[in-house]
């Protein structure tokens, strides 16, 4: 049997939402048919009067962004900046499919596995697809945005989430975008005094990338991937041609052996 680790939510008015929505997810997601090897897996729920259980993959070593602090400079290698990359990217690809937007892609939502790997979890924001149809004529204004809350962590949303425009995929890319900037360089593009500032640089784009950033290639791929224009960003099989990859085979990442960071 899988090892496996729990965790709870306190069923608090404001979260039952994101709770539900999460359970919802992750239960379609770890049908067998549906399961990923770096996506979370969810075993079985059950609750208190407080709180909501969750009983998921086991991952001993926490989220990859408290393991790179540890790291010199705190940041990944580029090797290992491209094999996490490759993996999360491998998993945007498999929840895309199946119709679901993760919606808050960031380093402390990959959590480490004994053996190295990752998973992608806390499915919290996510969002389906089909549920965008269903909401289209409650939630549609008159100017073409929608309602809706902020959802997700400021550095790593998007300009459409902010402008209140229906999200696509493409939003999990923008964001795949940021992590790869935070693997590589410790720090987040898009940071300012507050969160309100940080939206501002994110609805204007602006960014700059440290002087000793360590790879063009890399540079290259995040600069065609955080582009304001859900429609101008890189496909995922675009990222994956990109010479930043070059060396990953996508068809064989199991078979390749895992940074130890630990």
């Amino acid at each position: 049997m899988t090892p496996s680790s729990s965790r709870h939510k306190k069923l608090s008015n404001m979260k039952i939402p994101y709770v539900h929505r999460e359970k919802e997810s992750l239960a379609f997601l770890s049908r067998q048919e549906n399961s990923h090897p770096s996506v979370v897996g969810l075993y079985c729920t059950f609750q208190d009067a407080e709180s909501l259980y969750f009983v998921l993959s086991y991952a001993k070593y926490g989220d990859l962004i408290d393991l790179m602090k540890k790291l010199p400079k705190e940041r990944l290698t580029v090797e290992d900046g491209r094999y996490y990359a490759a993996n999360l990217l491998a998993a945007l690809d498999h929840i895309h499919s199946l119709g679901i937007i993760h919606r808050d892609v960031k380093p402390e939502n990959l959590l480490v596995k004994e053996d190295g790997r990752i998973l992608l979890t806390d499915f919290g924001s996510a969002k389906f697809l089909k549920d965008y149809e269903k909401e289209e004529v409650e939630e549609e204004g008159s100017n073409g945005r929608r309602r809706g809350s902020f959802v997700g962590s400021a550095q790593y949303c998007t300009p459409e989430l902010l402008e209140g425009l229906r999200l696509h995929p493409s939003c999990d890319i923008w964001s795949f975008g940021v992590t790869l900037f935070v693997f590589l360089s410790s720090v987040a593009p898009f940071d300012d005094l507050s969160e309100y500032l940080v939206f501002r640089r994110v609805q204007d784009v602006l960014y700059q990338f440290p002087d000793d950033f360590p790879n063009e290639q890399a540079k290259d791929l995040i600069e065609k991937v955080i582009v304001k224009k859900e429609e101008n960003r890189l496909k995922s099989d675009e990222i994956k041609r990109h010479p930043f990859f070059e060396s990953i085979d996508f068809e064989k990442l199991e078979e390749i052996e895992p940074p130890k960071l630990f």
